[in-house]
């Protein structure tokens, strides 16, 4: 995978990644590019899963969900900020059926509502296609078109906790619109050198 801007994530102290969501390995990407353990929401049916629950209790993820699910998830994510933690998550709330960004949910501004922490936009790309994610309507059983994509993984500039959710979304199309052309320039490179 490609990391542009790792140093975006302070080393220590709290810190909120609000990433986009196209696949079941967005959390092990992201998890495995910096130096920090991170604390990932994920949706709470997921932890009945067998093997997978187990590991992400491991990992101390954050069960979300609706109603009750959603208002505990906020409340625990708050306090592992508030213990100087980073926490991570997929505004979108669900995994991308299309690979285009979904609405943003709102609970980001919840989660950091009269904190002074800081909010790190994070670009998935190049995910969608992959086995884990849900093109073609399937999310597992498929046949990927090649097996190794190349992920690139952008960490923007840290925002304040003010951010609301439609300035975040618009960083995050400007970090999917930069990756792009970085991966186009690498292309048109290489077709020069060959």
């Amino acid at each position: 995978s490609d990391l542009v801007n790792p140093e975006n994530v302070p080393l220590d102290g709290p810190a909120l990644l609000v990433c986009n969501h196209l696949s079941f390995v967005d959390g092990l990407l992201v998890g495995s590019s910096i130096q920090r353990f991170v604390r990932f929401m994920v949706y709470a049916p997921f932890f009945k899963l067998p093997l997978l629950g187990g590991l992400f209790r491991k990992m101390r993820a954050i069960p979300t969900g609706g109603g009750r699910d959603g208002i505990a998830a906020i409340r625990r994510a708050r306090e592992e900020l508030q213990g100087g933690h980073c926490v991570c998550i997929f505004a979108e709330g669900a995994i991308s059926r299309t690979g285009n960004m979904l609405p943003f949910k709102r609970g980001f501004e919840k989660i950091v509502q009269g904190l002074d922490v800081p909010v790190i936009p994070v670009h998935l790309d190049q995910v969608w296609g992959s086995i884990f994610s849900f093109k073609d309507g399937k999310f597992f059983w498929k046949w990927p078109k090649r097996f190794f994509y190349p992920v690139t993984i952008t960490f923007g500039k840290p925002l304040p906790s003010s951010t609301r959710a439609w300035e975040l979304r618009t960083r995050l199309l400007e970090l999917g619109a930069e990756a792009f052309d970085r991966s186009e320039e690498r292309r048109v490179g290489k077709e020069c050198r060959s």
